[in-house]
Formats: structure tokens, C-alpha cells, sequence
């Protein structure tokens, strides 16, 4: 028989095909899986369920393990020990997780009618670094699984394995295949490690000659560092079995280093003990899968920095949806992990709120059934019991094989904010539009390009229009604008273009019954690229009422401007007849006085005791007269005079007020405070005249304690403030405001002596200097008097 004969006669994969696999449901959970996995394989790792993940121990030497998942006799994915320890690696929480969320979806597999012996799954499971592959029927039905433990083990001719292949080494068939194999192949001795056999793919492509290659070991094209890790490896290999290397470094004749995949398998090489050798140079491999690695990790970190969450579900044949993945944003998003997302088909539905769940459902099954990307915006309830806005993008994606629509892509996206700003825009809207009407203000807006216009109801109203007629156009508007006011109209846009600058204007309206009415219109051009105005909005309301209101106003102006012209006439005159009047009597009252002092002098206790009272009445009167013509005469100068002011310093004001009043000072025994006082443009004089009445009458108006009176300044808005404060008898606040009018008194003579003029010239001296005086009192506890002087 022939060698490719026997080949194609060994072992045969319907010999090798384990029939009974583990199979698992979808939504089994990855913890039952693991269970299942360690009990038919012999333990390949204790799972503990007490701990976030599983503790992963080796209790024996592991052999392949795995679990298909299966649903309706058709293979979605495998789970195998090599998921575990990437799961286990990753610090994935596997508590309650569905094994479809986590298991390996790519699946490699085999069709039964396309093997015809055990090289084509060997082939396959080195090609691929997988200790499994499952078989499909030509359904694409589930069949079995093959593994290198059910070649060995499931085998009849398992056994003429070792036979075959020391002939293979010795045959001239295999010599040929040997030699003519594209990949580099080997055989070394396993006690010295020397090269036995090498074909030329290995000369070609690490550059040693055949003779260099057999002078050399297998520890000489590896880098010295590599050394120790090979000869540890070497010591413990089976003296026979099959078995895989995995990665290794080797180093080309040149120093280039290079990535190997290495299989070997035990053999008796002219009598020794030896290994057969298949190299496959990864390289290029691993710097795909590098890049790749880099570029996963890219668009992972672009993904996250993004708004957006990325997601993959898996469909199942009966349209149930099982999540695969998802970026983490999602935990921004929901608050919830992947791992936390309730597990199972149509997990994420638990998260839709309430309300939205009919339109989501309906959404989905319109991607399913018509494999058509699309977007819906729902609402869910995020771990804290939030509600959320979210836009749910999704591209189906669909599988010729099983015809129909197998996985959900999508990025979601949070648009809580927007839909908040949507809400708060609708409201505002709202109470814009509600203001408006209430306002009676119109809207319009006038394509320029077109000359269309859009007008609101109000402005129809105001144009004279009956509301709800068809749309206006710019004529209709111009024809009611008063003919007189449209030239300037036009001119005030012109310029408003031109200026870049917003365009107001107040113009007539002629109703069609003839009446005029007054608009104020307010408008905003926008423009095109070239700078070309294109449209121009704007708002318009009524205003007859308040140019009816304005012309009353000018009117009424004018009057007063009449009134307060002959008030201010009539005022001079007052203070030029008080002045003369209170000069010309100061000498006939001097006379009455000596007179009356004369006859007091000579005739007192002569006459009888009635005349004695009618000469004290006589003296008395002639010195209030005087004293109350002299006050008058200091009133009238205070209006006369020009004010000329100059820089003051109420300090020193306040030293020359305290002497002039000593007398009374010391009589009452007042305590006289300042706080440090500004120097202002006053006049002087006026000055003193004010503090000094403001002083005396918190002296005068005192209670049974001694008068204590405190002057204090401060700058406020560019005046200062002035206060003068007594702890006297207060005022009522009926009188706050007529104790400053003139000959105005609160009190009788015989109490409180004065003539009523003091505040009425306080008041008259602030005012002339640009100020303002008023009091704040408390009957029984004292006054404060407060006035402003400009800065």
C-alpha cells in the first residue's frame, strides 16, 4: 500500500467525533457552566461561588474542556478553559452572567462531508490553536466535537500513530514531503538537543546550510535568553506524544529575531529518541495582531472618551436578545456595569421605562425583521432610580448561513440634557408667544429674497387687518405704511444694512377707516456668505396710546415749564420783599425797643402794676420781632447770595460751631463727637449755619440727661452722607416732614424759644448745594438727621 493510501485510510473522523459534548442553553449562567466543564473533565479548576470571580487552581494536568452552546440544533458559540482565564484575568464579576454574554462567538468548525481522514483536523486544530472543533452536518446542525483527546483516545488506530510516522521519516514518500514542505521542519535528537534532519524550507528561511544547521542544536537559533526556558521545556517533554510548543522565539543566521509557533511530536529517529519539529513563522501575525490590539485599544479609548456607550447584542433564532458587550460609558450612562446588567434574553428591557417599552420592543423587532439600521430616543431608569433620555442607534447585522438577522450593533447616546433644554425651549416658547399676545406685539419675518413675508395675528390686527386672512406679502404692508413716513422707513434700513446694525423705527399706519395709528417696529437683518442681507425679523407693537400720551405729556411740560418760570419769578420777588421788608423794619423796631426800654428804665414801679405789665409786653415783643427780622434777613441772604463754593473742611467747620455754642455747651453739659470729617466743595459759611442749627437743636430739644450729639460722614455713589444724631426728646413721624417748612413749631415758645425758621434753613442750604435732608426719629430716645452733599 501505498504512503498517501494510508493517509487517506487512517482514522477516519467519523471514528474520532465525540458525539455526546457538553451542551448548554444560552442564557445558562457561566458559574453552571464552569460546574459542568470541572465535573465531566476532571476538575480542570475549583470555582468558588463565594468569591466575586472564580479561583482558578489546577487540581490535575488540564485537557481540553469546553461547553457549545446550542440553540435549536444550532451552534451560537463555545466556552472554553481559555475564555475562563481571560474572563478570570480581566477581574470579570461571572456571579449571575449568562454564558451567551461571555462566550466565543467566532467558532471554528468543520462540515462532516468535507473530511475524509484525521490530517484535515489536525490541520485545522494547529492552524487555528484550538483544542477543539466542532462538526455540523450539511444543515449546519450540530454533530459532535473533536479534540486531540478523542483522536488519541476514540481512535481504534490510534496506536499505529507512533508507527506511522518513524516511517514517514524513513520512507522516500515522506522524505519528499519531508524536503517539499513550504514550512520549515525538524528533527532533533531530545538527549543533545543536535539537529537530526532539517528540510529545505528551514535552510531557506533561517539562512544556516544543511551542514551548519547539523553541526548546530536547537539552543543555538534561539536567543541566549530563551536558552534556560528551552532546555526546562525539553527536560519535561513526554518521551512520546504529540504536543504543542506554543511561542517561541528563534534567531535567524543574520540576528534577525523572529516569532515561532512550534509543534512537535515524539518519534524513534534511527534508533534514538527524538522530536519531530513544524515551525510556522508568526511575525507578521503577531504584528497584525498587535496593530490590531492597538487599534481595539484606540478605538476603545476614542469610544470612551466620547458620550456614547458602544454595544453588541446577540439575536436568537426565536428574536430574544442577549448582550454581548458593551464600552464603558455604559456604566456613565446607567450606572450599571455590563457585568450588573440583568442577565438572560431581553435583559436590557428591564431598564426601559415603563411607559416607552411598547415603542422600544416595536423598534426592535422592526431591525430584526427588516435588517434596516435605524434610531428611537426612549427613556430608562438608571441604578439610582433615575430617568434618562437616551438616542439608541442601531445597525443589524445579518448572516447569509442562517439568513437572518444575528447580531444588534449600536451606540447610545445620553440626551437628557437636550431633551431638558428641548423642554425649557418649548416653555419659554410658550410663555413667548403668551407674552406677546398679551403684549399685543406682532412678529414678522420677510424673506428678502423671495419678498414673502410671515405676519402673526397681532400684526395683522395692528395693520388694520382682520386676523386669519391669508398670508401678507411686502406690498401689503407698504400700503398702509403712511406715504409721508415710507421714505424714511426705507432710508433706515438702508443705513441699518450697510452699518451692520439692528433697524428700529416708529412710523404711521393709515387703517382703511382713515385713522392714524403709531408703530414702533424693531428688526434684525441676517446674511449670506457674500454678506448679502436675505432676511430680516423683527417685532412690531402699537404705540398710539403713548404718543397720544406723549403729546398730553408736552403739552403738560410746557405748562409747567410756565408755572415753574413764574414760581421762580414769584419766588425772587418773595426774597427780595422779605429781605427789604424784614431791612426796612429793623430800624422803626430798634426805636420801639430803646423806647421800650427807656420807659421800662424810668417809669417801672412808677406807674401802676398793669403799666409795669403792658412796658414788659411792650419789650418783649419789639425783641422777638427783631430776633425773628434777623432770621428772616439770614433765610433771604441764603437764596440771594452766590453760593461759591470751595473746598470746605467740615472738621474745622465743626471746631468754630463748638466755640460759637460754648456757652450753651457748658450750661447743658452736652458731649459734642465726630468721626474724621471729609473736606468738600461747600460754602463755608452756609456750612457753618447748617451744622450749627443741627447742633443747638440737639441741645435745645433735650431730655432731663445731659444732650449727646455725634457727626459722622461716609462716601456713597459720589456724595457724602452726613449724619448729626442726639439722644433727645424724637419727633413723631406725622411731623418729619413739616418741622422743615418755615415757622413751623412742635412746641410752645415758653418751653422751646425759637421762631421756626432753623430747619427750613437747613433744608434750604442743603438744597442749594445739590443735596437732599431728612431725619429718622424715635419719640423719648432721639433724632438723627441725615443729608447729602455731592462729592
Amino acid at each position: 500500500m501505498h504512503f498517501t493510501d494510508r493517509l487517506h485510510n487512517f482514522a477516519c473522523l467519523e471514528q474520532v467525533i465525540d458525539r455526546s459534548p457538553l451542551i448548554v442553553e444560552p442564557n445558562t449562567s457561566v458559574l453552571d457552566a464552569i460546574g459542568m466543564m470541572s465535573k465531566a473533565r476532571g476538575s480542570i479548576c475549583q470555582v468558588s461561588k463565594s468569591n466575586s470571580s472564580p479561583d482558578l487552581t489546577p487540581t490535575s494536568p488540564t485537557t481540553t474542556s469546553c461547553v457549545l452552546v446550542v440553540e435549536d440544533s444550532q451552534l451560537l458559540g463555545v466556552f472554553t478553559e481559555r475564555d475562563l482565564v481571560r474572563l478570570t484575568a480581566a477581574s470579570v464579576d461571572l456571579s449571575g452572567v449568562a454564558i451567551a454574554k461571555v462566550m466565543t462567538r467566532e467558532v471554528i468548525t468543520l462540515t462532516q462531508s468535507n473530511a475524509e481522514n484525521i490530517l484535515t483536523v489536525l490541520s485545522l486544530l494547529r492552524q487555528y490553536q484550538i483544542r477543539h472543533l466542532p462538526i455540523l452536518n450539511d444543515r449546519g446542525q450540530l454533530v459532535g466535537v473533536v479534540t486531540p483527546e478523542t483522536i488519541l483516545n476514540l481512535s481504534p488506530k490510534a496506536h499505529a500513530c507512533q508507527k506511522i510516522e518513524e516511517s514517514l521519516l524513513e520512507g522516500e514518500t515522506y522524505r519528499l514531503l519531508f524536503e517539499n514542505n513550504p514550512q520549515p521542519m525538524w528533527v532533533y535528537d531530545l538527549e543533545t538537543l543536535a539537529f537530526l534532519a532539517v528540510n529545505q524550507a528551514a535552510i531557506h528561511h533561517y539562512g544556516y546550510s544543511l551542514a551548519e544547521f547539523l553541526a548546530m542544536t536547537i539552543a543555538d537559533i534561539r536567543p541566549p535568553e530563551d536558552i534556560p526556558a528551552i532546555q526546562e521545556q525539553v527536560a519535561n517533554l513526554a518521551a512520546e506524544g504529540y504536543a504543542v510548543s506554543g511561542l517561541w522565539r528563534h534567531q535567524k543566521k543574520d540576528g534577525t529575531i523572529i516569532d515561532v509557533e512550534v509543534t512537535s511530536n515524539a518519534l524513534t529517529f534511527l534508533g534514538r529518541s527524538a522530536r519531530f519539529v513544524l515551525v510556522t513563522d508568526v511575525t507578521e501575525r503577531q504584528l497584525a495582531e498587535n496593530s490590531l490590539r492597538q487599534s481595539e485599544n484606540k478605538y476603545r479609548r476614542i469610544c470612551e472618551l466620547t458620550s456614547d456607550y458602544i454595544y453588541s447584542c446577540y439575536v436568537t433564532r426565536s428574536g430574544a436578545i442577549i448582550d454581548e458587550w458593551a464600552t464603558a460609558n455604559l456604566s456613565r450612562i446607567t450606572g450599571y456595569s455590563f457585568e450588573e446588567l440583568p442577565g438572560g434574553e431581553n435583559g436590557w428591557l428591564n431598564l426601559v421605562y415603563l411607559d416607552d417599552l411598547p415603542a422600544f420592543s416595536q423598534f426592535i423587532n422592526e431591525r430584526i425583521s427588516t435588517n434596516q439600521a435605524g434610531s428611537l430616543e426612549y427613556r430608562i431608569v438608571t441604578k439610582k432610580g433615575e430617568i434618562r433620555w437616551i438616542c439608541d442607534r442601531i445597525q443589524p447585522e445579518w448572516d447569509d448561513r442562517e439568513a437572518r438577522v444575528v447580531r444588534l450593533l449600536g451606540a447610545t447616546e445620553d440626551i437628557t440634557s437636550r431633551k431638558q433644554a428641548l423642554s425649557a425651549l418649548r416653555e419659554n416658547s410658550d410663555r413667548l408667544t403668551l407674552a406677546l399676545e398679551l403684549a399685543k406685539i406682532g412678529l414678522w419675518d420677510w424673506n428678502m429674497l423671495t419678498n414673502e413675508t410671515i405676519w402673526t395675528s397681532n400684526h395683522e390686527t395692528i395693520f388694520g387687518y382682520e386676523p386669519g386672512t391669508p398670508r401678507r406679502s411686502l406690498s401689503d404692508w407698504s400700503s398702509r405704511v403712511h406715504p409721508e413716513d415710507l421714505p424714511r422707513i426705507k432710508a433706515s434700513a438702508k443705513a441699518a444694512i450697510a452699518s451692520r446694525q439692528d433697524f428700529e423705527s416708529e412710523y404711521r399706519v393709515v387703517w382703511p377707516d382713515g385713522s392714524i395709528h403709531w408703530v414702533d417696529s424693531l428688526g434684525r437683518f441676517y446674511y449670506n456668505s457674500q454678506g448679502q442681507p436675505t432676511r430680516m425679523v423683527g417685532v412690531l407693537y402699537d404705540i398710539s396710546d403713548r404718543k397720544i400720551a406723549q403729546a398730553a405729556l408736552q403739552i403738560s411740560q410746557e405748562q409747567l415749564q410756565t408755572a415753574i418760570a413764574e414760581l421762580t419769578r414769584s419766588n425772587k420777588e418773595l426774597e427780595q420783599f422779605a429781605y427789604a421788608a424784614s431791612h426796612d423794619l429793623q430800624e422803626p423796631l430798634r426805636k420801639i425797643n430803646s423806647f421800650a426800654e427807656l420807659l421800662a428804665h424810668d417809669y417801672r414801679q412808677q406807674l401802676d402794676e398793669m403799666a409795669d405789665k403792658y412796658i414788659d409786653y411792650i419789650t418783649d415783643g419789639a425783641t422777638r420781632m427783631q430776633a425773628l427780622i434777623e432770621d428772616l434777613l439770614i433765610y433771604s441772604r441764603v437764596g440771594r447770595q452766590e453760593l461759591n463754593k470751595q473746598p470746605t473742611d467740615l472738621n474745622t467747620v465743626v471746631s468754630q460751631v463748638i466755640i460759637d455754642l460754648s456757652f450753651a455747651i457748658a450750661e447743658n453739659n452736652a458731649i459734642i463727637t465726630t468721626t474724621p470729617l471729609p473736606t468738600l466743595p461747600a460754602n463755608p459759611v452756609q456750612m457753618s449755619q447748617l451744622l450749627q442749627n443741627l447742633i443747638a437743636n440737639g441741645i435745645k430739644f433735650r431730655r432731663d440727661c445731659p444732650p449727646e450729639i455725634h457727626i459722622a460722614a461716609t462716601l456713597q455713589k459720589e456724595q457724602w452722607l452726613i449724619s448729626v444724631q442726639d439722644n433727645g426728646i424724637g419727633i413723631k413721624p406725622e411731623y418729619t416732614e413739616r418741622i422743615f417748612a418755615i415757622f413751623q413749631r412742635l412746641h410752645s415758645r415758653s418751653r422751646y424759644p425759637g421762631n421756626g425758621i432753623g430747619l427750613a434753613l437747613c433744608r434750604k442750604i442743603v438744597e442749594r448745594h445739590g443735596g437732599q435732608i431728612w431725619l429718622e426719629s424715635e419719640p423719648g430716645k432721639g433724632t438723627i438727621f441725615y443729608f447729602t452733599i455731592p462729592e
